[in-house]
């Protein structure tokens, strides 16, 4: 399969656009968190960078609009073993947080907090 390019028109001429690397993914989840309909329609932000109990740090925290609680994670460069370990300890805490714990995440982890 060849290059997938990409152009913009403007003023009926077509103009190539050129690629960027993603800067690791800080970029994305960056952009992840200003708007995170871009994953899911049905997502909203609880909290960025939360800090478990654990001294462990979830890059993104969403909630569902069923009320689940989806956790986020940028670790391109971590090995997969490591990824899981963390996933799985993230949900492991944050399946048993009750509404005023999550109350405070979002106090303290927000877009306002």
């Amino acid at each position: 399969m060849g290059e997938i390019k990409l152009w913009k028109i403007e003023s009926d001429n077509a103009i190539k656009i050129n690629k960027e690397p993603l800067d690791l993914a800080h970029r994305l989840e960056k952009w992840l968190i200003e708007d995170i309909t871009i994953l899911s329609p049905n997502l909203a932000v609880i909290g960025t960078q939360v800090v478990s109990p654990y001294g462990k740090t979830i890059d993104i925290l969403a909630i569902n609009s069923s009320g689940e609680l989806v956790i986020i994670e940028f670790k391109r460069d971590k090995p997969n073993h490591e990824v899981i370990a963390h996933v799985l300890d993230s949900a492991t805490w944050i399946k048993e947080l009750c509404y005023e714990e999550l109350t405070n995440i979002l106090n303290r982890y927000g877009k306002s907090g």
